[in-house]
């Protein structure tokens, strides 16, 4: 009975501390922050451009709105989440718009142990120089790299390439933001003329990252045969 009593206590503390570990984490991103990024590569099923607009923001959940700008001159938008502690949202997998701030090097970037932070970098962005975190996702076939901006945890830039040709399949590299402190733009790029298509709940989405869906996929299946 005493060691039963131990484990549930031994429980209820660790519970306890994961629970204000995430409390205690800040997002380093606020409601109305935006984002705009550049969209090309083989497989951006036509889309040039997109918007990322945050919503709302809690211990773990981003919900932003995501503006995507085809190249015949639609636009469709939805809104999405992101839970910082798992990955896990509304969006496709492995869109990964943003991770909590000041991961280190060897850092998880989500729950999954074999997904983490491999070096900090330094880059240009958005007219800014920033510090990042930089993490890569391979199989036999692609590869995914991603970058981060260190001091936000905001998206910069995502580069999925074919290993095998080394073709650019999606590269999405963020060009404008009100994220960083003195930028001067404070709404996101505007463009005229273009038709704007509301998706309902549950539509199938079609953009530029919908190929991370499939290879998130294929990322899913080779785990679950380990």
């Amino acid at each position: 009975m005493a060691r039963l009593c131990v484990g549930l206590l031994f429980l209820l503390v660790s519970s306890t501390f994961f629970a204000v570990s995430v409390q205690a984490q800040s997002t380093g991103l606020s409601k109305g922050q935006w984002a705009h990024y550049s969209i090309a590569g083989d497989l951006s099923e036509g889309v040039i451009a997109s918007n990322f607009t945050i919503n709302s923001v809690d211990a773990s959940t981003l919900t932003f709105q995501r503006l995507d700008t085809y190249s015949d001159g639609t636009r469709q938008v939805e809104t999405q989440s992101l839970d910082l502690v798992t990955g896990d949202g509304t969006g496709p997998p492995g869109l990964y718009f943003a991770i909590y701030p000041g991961k280190t090097t060897g850092s998880p970037v989500y729950q999954d142990p074999t997904f983490n932070i491999s070096k900090i970098l330094q880059g240009t962005y958005a007219q800014a120089s920033r510090q990042l975190d930089y993490a890569v996702a391979s199989n036999s076939t692609d590869k995914i790299e991603y970058y981060w901006d260190f001091e936000t945890g905001i998206s910069t830039l995502i580069k999925h390439t074919s290993i095998s040709t080394g073709r650019s399949l999606v590269y999405a590299a963020m060009t404008e933001t009100n994220v960083w402190k003195g930028q001067t733009n404070q709404t996101p790029p505007d463009q005229p003329n273009l038709n704007i298509n509301l998706y309902a709940a549950g539509a199938t989405i079609l953009s530029g990252f919908l190929i991370l869906v499939v290879l998130a996929g294929r990322f899913t299946k080779r785990r679950g045969k380990k």
